[in-house]
């Protein structure tokens, strides 16, 4: 009995027409619940109900020595009933690799859009690459172009809010002697109606994707 044929490997000129078609390129905001501050995550991903051709995308990356997670697949449109799947990579470094091999090969608005994360995932690798670095009005303007490039969201956070949070000064931490937190003695945090304001005012500060 002859062996199957093995499936031939996307080349990066395929995969990099199927992102330009179907790829998202963006910078999410991300909110530390310790510590109390935001972190820009830069990211890629492609979703498509073509869970062969996602299969395929897949093994391309795994034999190029490129980085992803595949989110499983699931039911994108209830209505319709199509399952679908997901494709991300995130991190400094791990953009850093996909957007050397992919920029290139890009055309359009998706390069557009890559060559601004690009541009924000070296400033920060030059940094120290941590999100303990501070952010400042240049990542601010990464944000701002993305948003031109990729279109409206009713649910971005306002920019207005980012600036600010950047020019906060630094919070110091640790606690001064004789400190009581202000919860002693209740059975949880979710007793007290101030942190209910607080998990409220967190959630409205959280967006999603950019």
């Amino acid at each position: 009995m002859d062996n199957p044929q093995k499936r031939p490997i996307l080349s990066l000129e395929f995969v990099a027409g199927l992102i330009v078609g179907e790829g998202s390129y963006w910078i999410t905001i991300a909110r530390s619940k310790k510590k109390e501050t935001l972190e820009f995550r830069p990211g890629f991903s492609l979703r498509m109900n073509d869970l062969e051709t996602i299969d395929l995308v897949q093994e391309a990356f795994s034999a190029y020595g490129l980085s992803l997670y595949r989110r499983g697949d699931y039911l994108y449109d209830k209505g319709r009933g199509k399952p679908t799947a997901q494709i991300m990579v995130t991190g400094l470094q791990r953009m850093k690799t996909h957007l050397d091999v992919f920029l290139p090969l890009l055309t359009g608005t998706k390069k557009e859009a890559a060559e601004v994360v690009s541009a924000f995932v070296d400033k920060r690798l030059a940094e120290g690459g941590t999100w303990a670095t501070r952010y400042d009005d240049e990542d601010i303007s990464y944000i701002e172009r993305l948003r031109a490039i990729n279109g409206p969201s009713a649910a971005r956070l306002d920019i207005g809010i980012l600036r600010d949070h950047t020019r906060r000064p630094p919070k110091k931490l640790g606690r001064k002697p004789g400190f009581t937190p202000w919860n002693k003695g209740l059975r949880s945090a979710r007793d007290d109606p101030i942190s209910r304001r607080k998990r409220e005012r967190l959630a409205e500060m959280t967006s999603p994707l950019f």
